[in-house]
């Protein structure tokens, strides 16, 4: 087998670089390119030497920690040793997971990928190692932005209870500081409804046994039609005790939405103290 150095070091330097990238940014750490590059420069250097030194496997692994403390502490500053500590982490389960990712789909190609070095024992540039590192560093970075906004829309999410047409239901409804629609001289909240809490709605036939009234509301497309039909009792849940309001409209838009996340959008004066 041919190995090329440049190569090893190319392709350990990128993914190592590609590592640091998304520990750091996992943790919303301050980022310095010129910092992840000398961390990653540095973990490329140690990768190209330690063949040279013909340690067994079980001694190359064990080493792979303290070299990890070291690319994990050039990369940039933190606010103290836990943030390290997590961040050496962090780093760990994703130099874990590309190892393991990479193997996985160059043992389905029947080529022998070595994880401690990342080479390969065989025509295949090295080159495509980084390329599958690339594509796992890109699904992780969109798990990772995934799992944040979810955390984020969880903080405006809550358990809501309503009565309507002799039937009660449960929705998730998500807090919209953009909702500010009302109903009438009493100014009854209007709760838009997405595309499953309609179909629930419709399926217990709670809207046909309810009484609806039509209005016409602004938004960035034109004019929309809402029906609006009045519950009996809305509960909202912060905690254990719920806040009760009263005279609170369920609006059904003219085209579904789907909320995914949530079934329902609540006014912005709904959720209080």
């Amino acid at each position: 087998m041919v190995v090329y150095l440049e190569w090893v070091f190319l392709d350990n330097f990128i993914i190592d670089f590609l590592l640091v990238l998304i520990t750091r940014k996992a943790l919303k750490l301050r980022i310095s390119k010129l910092r992840i590059a000398l961390s990653a420069f540095f973990g490329a250097t140690v990768a190209l030497i330690i063949p040279f030194l013909k340690l067994s496997t079980a001694v190359t692994f064990l080493l792979k920690m303290p070299i990890g403390l070291l690319i994990v502490l050039i990369s940039g500053k933190f606010r103290g040793i836990k943030e390290f500590i997590y961040c050496f982490y962090l780093f760990l389960f994703f130099t874990f997971l590309f190892g393991g990712g990479v193997t996985a789909i160059f043992w389905g190609l029947n080529l022998n990928f070595n994880p401690l070095n990342y080479t390969v024992e065989s025509e295949i540039p090295l080159f495509v190692s980084v390329l599958t590192a690339v594509g796992v560093y890109l699904l992780c970075k969109k798990t990772i932005n995934r799992i944040y906004r979810r955390k984020t829309l969880l903080n405006f999410v809550y358990k809501c209870q309503f009565s309507l047409g002799g039937e009660d239901f449960e929705f998730l409804g998500f807090l919209d500081s953009g909702n500010s629609l009302f109903y009438g001289a009493d100014y009854c909240p209007i709760v838009v409804c997405g595309k499953n809490a309609v179909l629930k709605l419709q399926k217990t036939g709670a809207l046909e046994n309810t009484k609806k009234d039509i209005v016409f509301v602004n938004t960035v497309g034109g004019k929309t039609l809402i029906s609006v039909y009045k519950t009996q009792k809305f509960l909202i849940y912060n905690g254990l005790i719920p806040n009760i309001l009263y005279n609170v409209m369920i609006g059904v838009p003219e085209k579904f939405v789907d909320f995914k996340e949530y079934d329902i959008l609540l006014g912005s004066s709904m959720v209080g103290g």
